[in-house]
């Protein structure tokens, strides 16, 4: 700023001068002046420059210093930001593949349990069957032992009863002397004892045979037919009780069983409704047919004497040779074999009684 104030100083002096003088010498000092002016000029500018090329060197020298710590700053983040990004990346890759896998899995895990599952469902469901099978057959087993003792009761009384009477017979035949009018007597108790034992033996025959013929072949069977069959058997006993008898099958009038077994279950149902008639009533009976389910129903109702069901043993109503009335003539065979039959056909018998009013048989037989 000093040379500047100088070259100041010597151009206004030089003005003067120039003004004031008008001289040779004058003009030559004036000259001299203005080259020694120029001169400072000359050197104030270029001091300027080297100052202004300071300034830009400093500037430059800024500039390179924050290129150089940009460089050492920004640069590594940068390039710790893309790694770290490449980390991520490769992270969010990995547990996708792990998300993969463990949804691979679960769905794996999934259908396994369904599996299991299953298997369990049809293990429970065998189970079940079994278990139906063996109570099935526990109760099979158990009424087959009931027939059992039946039949040990049978051949222990009904077939030893007449062989005893028919062996204290003989033993007391006069064989001295035949004319003696004692053994006319016991040859006609004799024949009495034979006829009984000998019924004795067919209804054993015959309750055997329907235990052996389970797999007779079925048919379809159209029950109203059936009905008029047994009706047209039963014509001499409905005429000697006047009784009506009535029978609806439209709501199931065939069905798919064995056509003997089917008469013989009808015909026995409708004939003990009429023999044990109340006395003060004209019998009245209606047979019907329907379907529940999967099962065929047939209701044979009546309006006869009943039975009292409080104090009566459900077996003893089914059983071989048991009776519940004894005013009449009978066996006790019929509803046995009714039993024996539907429970052949795969099917059930129950009854509905009272005692005065009457009694109603439901059978459920299956429609297969």
């Amino acid at each position: 700023m000093g040379n500047a104030s100088t070259a100041l100083q010597f151009l206004e002096t030089y003005k003067y001068l120039g003004d004031s003088l008008n001289t040779y010498g004058s003009q030559k000092k004036l000259e001299q002046v203005r080259i020694i002016n120029a001169q400072a000029i000359q050197q104030v500018h270029e001091k300027l420059m080297q100052k202004k090329a300071e300034a830009v060197e400093k500037e430059r020298n800024y500039l390179l210093m924050g290129s150089l710590l940009f460089a050492a700053v920004v640069i590594p983040l940068l390039f710790f930001l893309i790694r770290l990004n490449r980390k991520r990346r490769r992270a969010n890759l990995d547990l996708k593949r792990s998300q993969y896998k463990i949804d691979l899995k679960n769905r794996l895990l999934q259908e396994q349990n369904k599996q299991i599952a299953a298997q369990a469902a049809n293990l429970e469901q065998m189970v079940k069957e079994r278990t139906r099978d063996l109570q099935a057959t526990i109760k099979g087993l158990n009424s087959h032992n009931k027939d059992l003792q039946q039949f040990s009761y049978i051949v222990s009384h009904n077939i030893r009863s007449p062989i005893t009477q028919i062996l204290g017979l003989i033993s007391i035949f006069n064989v001295n002397r035949l004319d003696d009018r004692f053994n006319m007597e016991i040859l006609k108790n004799l024949q009495k004892s034979a006829a009984n034992l000998d019924q004795v033996i067919k209804d054993l025959n015959m309750i055997i045979s329907t235990r052996q013929s389970l797999d007779a072949l079925k048919e379809k069977v159209d029950l109203e037919e059936i009905m008029r069959q047994v009706l047209i058997g039963l014509e001499a006993n409905i005429a000697a009780t006047q009784a009506s008898i009535q029978y609806d099958f439209t709501l199931h009038p065939i069905l798919y069983t064995v056509r003997g077994y089917m008469h013989s279950i009808l015909h026995n149902l409708v004939s003990n409704a009429i023999k044990y008639h109340a006395e003060n009533r004209t019998p009245h009976i209606v047979v019907s047919s329907d379907q529940v389910g999967d099962f065929c129903c047939l209701t044979v109702a009546d309006n006869g004497l009943g039975i009292d069901l409080a104090n009566t043993d459900t077996y003893k109503i089914f059983g071989l040779y048991q009776r519940m009335h004894t005013h009449t003539e009978g066996k006790g065979l019929g509803l046995y074999l009714v039993k024996t039959q539907v429970e052949s056909l795969g099917g059930t018998i129950g009854v509905e009684s009272q005692l005065g009013v009457g009694t109603v048989f439901r059978i459920m037989l299956t429609l297969l």
